[in-house]
């Protein structure tokens, strides 16, 4: 499995037309699957935040940006409000 974990930064290789979305464009990883193969859910937001495209994609479409530390990783056994700021 890849080395790529949830909240890395990726750029898509090839565009996904069916959502005008364009190569070049960034994603945030907010989950890595490896059944029943391996795959990226990701999520793509415009210029004013809006989500354009929630999906899983191709981990060969994408190379990544950045990932996060250690300590931005949100603890799996947290399981207690939003994972990036602690609220309900």
């Amino acid at each position: 499995m890849s080395e790529i974990v949830p909240f890395a930064v990726v750029r898509l290789l090839s565009g996904l037309p069916e959502y005008a979305i364009s190569a070049g464009s960034l994603a945030v990883v907010l989950e890595v699957h490896s059944e029943p193969y391996e795959a990226y859910e990701v999520e793509i937001v415009d210029h004013e935040g809006r989500t354009v495209f929630a999906g899983a994609i191709d981990p060969a479409q994408c190379v990544v940006v950045s990932q996060p530390t250690p300590s931005e990783r949100p603890s799996e056994s947290a399981g207690e409000g939003c994972p990036i700021c602690g609220s309900d």
